[in-house]
């Protein structure tokens, strides 16, 4: 079985949070990841954490945006796949930028894209798969072996990294064991557009609709 992993070499939009991963993990120099590892490492960290926090943010790629668009997509949009349903998301998106989850509602609105406490998070979750990505590449140099006369053996850097990550485990797990408030899910894409969404608004009831009239 072949595993296909996607690297991302390009910058994405949330690169302000690389130096803050290589702090964590302990790499400041780039001697064991380079810039494109910590960056897929920080992508796939929040792919990590979508289940336990109700897909606040995604990772776009082109493969979510509907194909062909619908007539008049407003400036500035596109129809997109998201984790709850069809919805307009930001255009002029790259692969692996990160957006909000349109159905959710937030405490700030960006810019940045992610809210400043949920930062600590996703630098966790980068960590641990990082980590784990190191146990893993320095398996050959673990191997103990002997000779008649010699025996080798590389207990104390196997048993330190495993303690490393444990310890990204339990710091990724302990967070999210916080009474953590959790985003408000609503019934609608909150980057609704009045005149674009009046045959969905429809299906939702009417003091939700003067609700969203009065923020236009």
């Amino acid at each position: 079985m072949t595993t296909t992993v996607t690297y991302y070499s390009n910058p994405i939009n949330v690169d302000y949070l690389l130096p803050q991963v290589r702090l964590n993990f302990g790499d400041l120099t780039g001697t064991v990841f380079s810039d494109t590892i910590i960056r897929t490492a920080t992508v796939n960290g929040v792919r990590l954490l979508q289940k336990k926090w109700s897909s606040k943010y995604q990772i776009y790629e082109t493969s979510i945006v509907v194909n062909p668009q619908p007539p008049n997509v407003p400036a500035g949009y596109v129809l997109a796949n998201t984790a709850d349903g069809q919805a307009y998301i930001p255009s002029g998106l790259t692969a692996g930028d990160v957006f909000r989850n349109p159905y959710l509602d937030y405490t700030a609105p960006p810019p940045p894209i992610v809210i400043s406490v949920d930062e600590a998070p996703i630098v966790l979750a980068a960590t641990y798969l990082l980590r784990k990505a190191q146990v893993s590449s320095s398996s050959d140099e673990l191997v103990s072996w002997s000779t008649e006369d010699i025996r080798f053996t590389n207990l104390s850097k196997e048993r330190s990294l495993a303690k490393l990550l444990e310890a990204d485990k339990t710091a990724l797990d302990d967070f999210f064991k916080k009474k953590l408030a959790m985003p408000q899910r609503i019934g609608y894409p909150i980057g609704y557009i009045p005149g674009y969404h009046d045959l969905y608004l429809q299906s939702i009831v009417a003091d939700t609709v003067i609700e969203i009239d009065s923020r236009g």
